[in-house]
């Protein structure tokens, strides 16, 4: 999915970089016709490379931090499985992984 989708992110970063500046391109036909005229097509996949080693420690840590909080909500509830989770407990699980995941992999997302 990244793949297909980091063309879009190349033109995102782009815009809100011009933001600060003149804007050079009115629409994104515009700038993907001056893009591969100027730097050519692999230019919409530049930084692709970090973007993908990002994507592996990020889920990993997400994961293993999401596991490691239900278990802790589910032993401090006396809860067995789970399932047993509330939806609200399980929301807090994955909204604190993803925190602690984006957290420790922002500096990836630097270097791309």
């Amino acid at each position: 999915a990244t793949c297909l989708t980091y063309p879009l992110d190349v033109l995102r970063a782009r815009f809100a970089a011009e933001l600060c500046a003149m804007p050079r391109d009115s629409s994104y036909f515009e700038a993907v016709k001056f893009i591969i005229r100027r730097e050519g097509p692999s230019a919409f996949f530049s930084g692709l490379r970090p973007s993908l080693i990002g994507i592996v420690p990020y889920s990993g840590l997400s994961f293993a931090a999401f596991e490691t909080i239900k278990a802790k909500l589910r032993a401090r509830s006396g809860l067995l499985r789970d399932e047993d989770l509330k939806p609200s407990q399980r929301l807090l699980a994955g909204g604190f992984a993803g925190l602690f995941a984006q957290t420790a992999t922002y500096p990836l997302n630097v270097v791309r």
